[in-house]
């Protein structure tokens, strides 16, 4: 899906695959992304304030500078899944990962290092 800068605001998107998605500056705001997979999807930019991401899959997406302020369901475990940056707006219930000071190609591989580790068998998801 190439829709960068959509407006999407409160779309029923929930279970939806949108791997690699672009949707990077799109308008997300209160969308329902309950259980959607978001893997690798390019969300930078984005403006997700208030968006439901209970259960959703965000690992190795970005969401550097998307706006995350509000959002419901969204777990610590997802946002450490993700790419992001230390100026991305959370939500109070989850803190900004200590990766997210790198840059993205840096957290790319700490990303790619952890998931071959629990592809391997040595870490638990």
């Amino acid at each position: 899906m190439q829709s960068s800068e959509a407006n999407l605001e409160g779309a029923d998107l929930k279970g939806a695959n949108l791997i690699g998605s672009n949707l990077s500056g799109a308008g997300l705001a209160e969308a329902d992304f309950s259980g959607a997979l978001l893997s690798g999807a390019g969300l930078a930019g984005a403006d997700l304030a208030g968006a439901i991401l209970g259960g959703a899959s965000l690992e190795g997406a970005n969401l550097q500078e998307a706006d995350l302020s509000g959002a419901k369901g969204l777990s610590q475990r997802q946002i450490e899944e993700a790419i992001g940056s230390t100026t991305t707006p959370l939500p109070e219930s989850v803190r900004t990962p200590e990766t997210w000071s790198k840059s993205g190609q840096e957290q790319r591989g700490i990303l790619e290092e952890r998931w071959k580790r629990v592809v391997e068998g040595n870490e638990k998801t």
